[in-house]
């Protein structure tokens, strides 16, 4: 039972056992539900995370199930995954973000969005080509200055146009608990789809401990020996998360206009490995415009480079799945690296989205992060809830976010 009590308690427990299970991407959304509650002790939050700690002791249970091999006992069972189901269901009816009002006000807002988007699209485009050929003429290239200007503010204005009913007449909160639900959801099947009961079925999602064998293997090959490498995954290592001012459709003139992209760095033996979300690999030759480094163990950077090889089979970096999931300030390369970091227990990154942008840039970066349902540091707070160190019931280890966090340092 939980109540007003005991429900920061609760909280923290919850964040325990989200800590407890293995790199995936239901982490990250299991965390944005988290953070979007914890401050309302209220009663429809405490019936919330009643639902949301059963579907983590079910998500337990599977991960129980699970053999260490991708080969072996791949048939748990089935009454598990219809209890993940029921409870996420049961999540969406507590948090009234799919019944039928919140279905229609969706619809209506939907419907807004399309005639502002239109309207918009064509306002930024007229001031995207004016502002694209006024600097393509300081470039000397006025022609294409003025179509990636115009292409750009209609693609921009259309975005924003369609995205601002929801800022206006959406509850925040609500925001955050539907894009967090409806992650969850799709994880969800994914994780359905990993413990289907036919191994070689089409859509059949390979385990975390299917890459991470893969992973470990790839690394041994770089160490002269199993001490080494043991010494490797024992020893503190750094890794850089870096940004560089990205450019829009590969066009120059743009550089610098529409935000950072995001990637993770870390070098093994003298060979580099990238983290991020793109079709093609950072040139890393270009110094970052922000920098972050952390310190981890060898064993968490196998961990993060195993749920890499992961997260690029459920996040493709495709144009079709660019085109079709991603959006700027949502689920973009910055919400990628947030999902490794807080799949893998760690804080999310604390380098800006739009940081050090000319007037353009700053001004798309704050139309952008106005419209998202989550502020820029919404996934830095990952400090515990409760205020003092009392032990969790039940639980012989009191780990905490903030524990578990690595070391930062700023460059």
């Amino acid at each position: 039972m939980i109540d007003e009590k005991n429900y920061f308690l609760k909280l923290d427990f919850a964040r325990q056992r989200v800590i407890d299970l293995p790199a995936g991407e239901f982490k990250y959304y299991l965390y944005i539900l988290l953070e979007s509650i914890k401050s309302q002790n209220a009663p429809s939050r405490h019936e919330f995370l009643a639902v949301l700690l059963k579907l983590l002791d079910t998500l337990h249970k599977l991960k129980e199930l699970k053999t260490p091999n991708f080969l072996d006992n791949q048939c748990p069972s089935s009454q598990l995954l219809k209890e993940l189901a029921l409870h996420l269901c049961e999540l969406q009816r507590v948090a009234k973000t799919h019944h039928f009002a919140a279905q229609v006000m969706i619809i209506l807002l939907h419907i807004g969005g399309i005639i502002s988007a239109v309207a918009l699209s064509v306002v930024g485009g007229l001031l995207g080509g004016i502002l694209g050929f006024v600097n393509g003429l300081c470039e000397y290239k006025p022609v294409i200055g003025f179509l990636v200007g115009t292409f750009t503010g209609t693609v921009l204005g259309g975005l924003f146009g369609f995205r601002a009913p929801k800022k206006l007449f959406k509850n925040e909160v609500q925001r955050q608990i539907k894009f967090g639900l409806d992650g969850l959801g799709e994880s969800l099947d994914n994780v359905n789809q990993e413990y289907s009961l036919s191994m070689f079925s089409p859509n059949k999602i390979k385990p975390f401990s299917f890459y991470l064998g893969q992973v470990e293997g790839e690394i041994k090959q770089l160490f002269n020996d199993d001490s080494e490498y043991e010494e490797f995954l024992n020893h503190e290592i750094d890794y850089e998360i870096n940004s560089f001012l990205a450019s829009f459709i590969g066009e120059s003139l743009l550089h610098g206009c529409v935000g950072h992209h995001a990637y993770i760095k870390v070098n093994i033996k003298n060979r580099e490995y990238l983290i991020e979300f793109t079709p093609q690999p950072t040139d890393t030759k270009e110094a970052p415009a922000q920098s972050e480094t952390r310190t981890v163990s060898g064993k968490k950077i196998v961990e993060m480079l195993a749920y890499h090889k992961k997260l690029q089979e459920t996040n493709p970096p495709t144009a079709s799945f660019i085109l079709t999931k991603m959006k700027p300030g949502d689920n973009d390369c910055f919400s990628y690296v947030n999902k490794i970091l807080i799949g893998t227990n760690q804080q999310g990154a604390t380098i800006k989205r739009f940081a050090n942008m000319g007037f353009i840039g700053s001004l798309l970066g704050v139309g952008i992060e106005a419209l998202s349902p989550f502020k820029p540091d919404f996934f830095q707070t990952t400090n515990s809830v409760r205020t003092n160190k009392e032990k969790i019931p039940g639980h012989s280890n009191d780990l905490s976010m903030n524990s578990l966090l690595p070391q930062l340092k700023h460059g």
